[in-house]
């Protein structure tokens, strides 16, 4: 399979694990910039558009399981190019995120990211597994039109693809960010 496939794959395995998780996205592209073969572009909200009521503090897990659905659009698309093409050469960037993230999720709650991180993976292969036909098809309408905005996208594959599971994930930071908390306050 040709190398834009590859990226197409990959970029689409993004956008799906991102549009399930109730994400915006801007745009979808195979198109080279920056140094990367392809991205998927969050939506921002629009010129004047503000969030309804006061600033909401979150809490560390609360934050936890933000960063967490982070890294989880990040590795869907190695997940994605994984189940393809039974390897995954195109997510040296996102790895990277991955680890970024992972580093935030110890700093917020110090919970190692070997604890969460495979639980994570697993997830994002089941995702993949399960949106593989949806994967596929935004993967064909990149290679034809190249860039897609997110509107383009969910036509593409007829809706946003279902909601991941990520209890074992959130179980996880749940467990250990309890297991500090009981810590604490023993001390």
């Amino acid at each position: 399979m040709s190398d834009i496939l590859r990226v197409a794959i990959h970029e689409s395995g993004h956008c799906a694990g991102a549009l399930a998780m109730g994400e915006r996205v801007a745009l979808v592209t195979i198109v080279p910039s920056a140094g990367m073969l392809g991205h998927v572009l969050p939506a921002a909200l629009p010129p004047g558009v503000r969030v309804a009521g006061p600033a909401v503090e979150l809490t560390a897990l609360e934050r936890g399981r933000c960063v967490a659905g982070a890294a989880f659009v990040s590795a869907c698309g190695e997940a994605a190019e994984q189940m393809i093409f039974g390897d995954a050469l195109l997510g040296h960037g996102d790895r990277h995120d991955v680890a970024d993230d992972a580093a935030d999720v110890l700093d917020l709650l110090k919970i190692e990211p070997g604890v969460w991180a495979r639980a994570l993976h697993e997830a994002a292969e089941r995702f993949v597994h399960d949106a593989h036909e949806q994967i596929e098809v935004l993967a064909v309408g990149l290679v034809r039109e190249r860039t897609v905005t997110g509107a383009r996208a969910l036509e593409i594959v007829g809706g946003r693809p279902p909601a991941p599971d990520l209890r074992a994930v959130h179980g996880a930071i749940e467990f250990f960010a309890a297991r500090r908390a009981r810590a604490r306050a023993a001390t």
